[in-house]
């Protein structure tokens, strides 16, 4: 089931494409964006349309429309581990995310996409902590990557 569509979601800049006429418009998320653009949107970003493929298989702007499972917050991403064990998985994550990436993501304001899910993961693992990371909540959305 496809969760209701949020126009505010996409980034800023991200193109729509007009071209109903594709034969991959109802796979596409470009399209998708442009079929609900709230009428107070006065300028948005458009494909050209001079350098469309009305096939939709040699598109160079097609973007599937896919939805994949976010995570959202790590509140209590250490809250199963010893003082310890959190001690040593804190500094490679906020490392990698950099501090306020690492406090946005942490603190809910921004998406853990499956890639950064599977880092974190993997962090665990190679200090030899066998429990799953514990994530707030999870959440699908599109992806806009």
């Amino acid at each position: 089931m496809e969760p209701e569509f949020n126009y505010q979601s996409a980034p800023y800049g991200f193109a729509h494409c007009f071209n109903g006429q594709c034969a991959c418009a109802d796979k596409c998320l470009r399209h998708l964006l442009a079929a609900h653009i709230p009428s107070d949107r006065k300028y948005v970003t458009v494909v050209n349309p001079n350098n469309v493929v009305s096939d939709g298989k040699s598109c160079p702007f097609f973007k599937e429309k896919r939805l994949v499972r976010f995570a959202v917050g790590m509140i209590h991403l250490y809250d199963n581990l010893t003082y310890r064990d959190a001690t040593i998985v804190k500094r490679p994550i906020y490392n990698h995310f950099g501090r306020s990436t690492y406090y946005r993501i942490r603190n809910r304001e921004r998406l853990i996409t499956p890639e950064e899910q599977i880092f974190i993961k993997n962090v665990f693992r190679k200090h030899g902590i066998t429990s799953e990371p514990v994530f707030d909540e999870y959440k699908e959305d599109y992806d806009w990557e």
